[in-house]
């Protein structure tokens, strides 16, 4: 593999494969079977990184500062690497709009280059007018940059060639929630209604992605948020949307705030009796917790706190 690999560098007439991604010498070759390599390696590589970095953050929390330097110089290194063969795919695939799409997303999220990332992105949309991803991503960020009406009209246009796209999908949602002025400036809605329109687009979300319990949390959060935007909170509903994302939950601590806030939702239903089973079902999960405690002794004297 390693003669592939340098075989491979001598006849570049550009950017070389990185060593530590070397596995990936022998599709280079191949465009398709290439860029399905790269971005498997792009979430890979962001995986490990997520990982480095919390465990630098420990470190520095221990007095560790040389260890979270280190742990966080790997994971630079390792992006450093992705990008050098994302550059090494688009010198041999220029005209692939996937691959341009992805080194978009990684000038745009670990580079800052936002410059950069829109230059990718919209080559990737000339190239490929159905590429569904290119039309979020620019979206996204025009909505982020205050060319809300375009951007809109963008991640609409994703929608429209990726319906079974809960990513995108909830992008849109969340677009709608962030900046809900200028979404109803754009969309000419009330304020009311860009909150009930975020929220069906979530419902739409989680029933494409039943199993996806950061996006089960987001709908079931979102609920706490509807009087900011002049709507009559659905506790019920509410309380449901937390049922139903417990079972997805991936760790010890997810599994106790869905049981924390169905508790809530129940206390501002005024259905006090299973408010207090729920919170009680969290205190067996983190018996020490300051909110849930105060909760279920409010709930206990009769004075529950809303």
């Amino acid at each position: 593999m390693l003669t592939e690999l340098l075989l491979l560098m001598l006849c570049a007439q550009g950017p070389a494969l990185p060593p530590t991604l070397e596995h990936l010498a022998p599709v280079v070759g191949q465009e398709s079977a290439f860029v399905d390599a790269l971005r498997a390696a792009d979430k890979l590589c962001q995986q490990r990184a997520r990982l480095a970095n919390a465990r630098a953050d420990i470190e520095e929390r221990a007095g560790n500062a040389t260890a979270a330097e280190t742990l966080r110089r790997e994971a630079r290194e390792s992006f450093d690497a992705l990008r050098q063969a994302y550059e090494f795919g688009l010198h041999r695939y220029g005209a692939n709009a996937r691959l341009r799409t992805y080194y978009g997303e990684l000038l745009y999220d670990r580079y800052g280059d936002a410059a950069g990332a829109v230059a990718s992105w919209t080559k990737a949309i000339s190239l490929d007018g159905g590429n569904a991803a290119a039309y979020n991503n620019f979206g996204m960020h025009l909505c982020r940059t205050g060319q809300v009406r375009l951007g809109l009209d963008y991640m609409d246009r994703a929608v429209e060639l990726a319906p079974k796209s809960a990513e995108f999908i909830c992008n849109l949602s969340q677009i709608y929630l962030n900046i809900p002025e200028a979404v109803g400036g754009a969309r000419e809605w009330k304020k009311d209604r860009v909150y009930k329109e975020a929220m069906k687009l979530l419902e739409r979300a989680v029933r494409l992605a039943p199993g996806d319990f950061e996006l089960l949390q987001d709908y079931a959060v979102n609920f706490f948020a509807a009087e900011q935007f002049g709507v009559t909170p659905d506790w019920t509903r509410a309380a449901a949307a937390w049922r139903q994302a417990r079972p997805c939950a991936r760790d010890r601590n997810e599994v106790f705030f869905t049981w924390l806030n169905e508790g809530r939702a129940w206390i501002w239903a005024g259905q006090d009796a299973r408010a207090e089973r729920t919170l009680a079902e969290s205190l067996r999960r983190h018996p020490g917790n300051d909110s849930a405690r105060t909760l279920l002794e409010g709930l206990r004297r009769g004075e529950p706190i809303r």
